[in-house]
């Protein structure tokens, strides 16, 4: 009897224990759009801002809008938003060839159709580049962890960016900006986000790239025919949402 109703209550606190909430983290953050992922480009002779229409998708859990921006003039975006409500500007990049990089986000963005609207502090005769896209399981505040760019000095078919994340289970963007060429292809294993520009002229793409473990890493893309240009790499934090693991107790009776 004393054996039956030990082995019982043995029983009992092993399920309590297996009915402790745990935590399943994502790989790494992921893009919830639908690839090819769309490129904007203006010619800004003397605008003050650069306005395009983004459609974010519902779904996932800690949500991250993402702005890979490029541009070939001297000064840096003052501020941007999207449907009104401000972003949040990462480090300048700087290029030597077509132009500067930076990447801009806002956690939890309103899912549907609203504007980007990118604002410089005066006038810019310039030509900028945009494409947009929101993660999942993004960190939801300061989730840079480490940046790059590689400018261009030469007219070549390919470039590459090496970075060194502190952090696992970072998701690593890369973006390109070409003075031409044409054929853009991200590196094995990148993951290709999409492709804009008019050949013959500015040509741009960008990347994806999971990485389980904190290790040095280099991302790039070739092209037909030699040019130049300037590559940019910003690696992003992950934070997938903690899950409760409960399993059904069900009902015991120690004494019989």
């Amino acid at each position: 009897m004393q054996i039956k109703i030990l082995t019982k209550i043995l029983t009992v606190i092993l399920v309590l224990f297996a009915a402790v909430p745990t935590t399943t983290f994502a790989i790494s953050p992921s893009v919830l759009d639908t690839t090819p992922l769309v490129f904007v480009a203006e010619a800004a002779g003397g605008d003050t801002s650069f306005t395009f229409s983004y459609t974010s998708p519902s779904g996932g859990a800690n949500r991250l809008l993402v702005v890979l921006v490029g541009w070939g003039c001297g000064q840096k975006p003052s501020a941007a938003e999207y449907g009104g409500t401000s972003m949040t500007l990462t480090t300048r990049l700087v290029g030597t060839q077509q132009g500067d990089g930076i990447l801009m986000y806002l956690a939890n963005p309103t899912a549907g159709a609203a504007n980007i609207v990118i604002h410089w502090p005066s006038p810019a005769g310039c030509t900028i580049s945009s494409t947009s896209f929101t993660l999942q399981d993004a960190k939801q505040t300061t989730p840079q962890d480490v940046a790059g760019v590689q400018a261009g000095v030469a007219s070549v078919s390919s470039k590459t960016v090496t970075i060194v994340p502190v952090t696992d289970s970072d998701v690593i963007l890369t973006w390109i900006i070409l003075a031409g060429g044409t054929g853009i292809t991200p590196d094995s294993p990148q993951v290709n986000l999409g492709t804009g520009g008019t050949p013959g002229f500015a040509q741009y793409d960008a990347s994806s790239l999971a990485q389980a473990t904190a290790a040095s890493i280099a991302t790039g893309f070739s092209w037909t025919t030699n040019t130049t240009g300037d590559i940019f790499v910003q690696a992003l934090l992950v934070e997938a949402p903690a899950t409760a693991a409960v399993p059904d107790l069900g009902v015991f009776t120690l004494f019989d």
